[in-house]
């Protein structure tokens, strides 16, 4: 990636804080965004179970959005 670069994280949906969205990271972390930046991609009743941080780092969920290592 090059600065200016955009890209995209997937992150699990926790719960409302304040009028802002409270999110799990890939790396396990939690932190709250406005709602604005988040692009739903997938529903809780469209899950077998819920997502583990393997799911976000590596998973079939992002799948759909990893970069092929041949267009680096």
């Amino acid at each position: 990636m090059e600065f200016g670069d955009v890209a995209s994280v997937l992150v699990v949906f926790i719960e409302d804080r304040n009028g802002r969205a409270l999110v799990r990271l890939p790396n396990g972390s939690k932190t709250s965004l406005p709602y604005a930046s988040l692009d739903p991609v997938v529903t809780f009743d469209e899950l077998e179970r819920f997502p583990t941080i393997d799911d976000l780092n590596t998973g079939p969920l992002l799948e759909p959005y990893r970069r092929s290592t041949s267009s680096q």
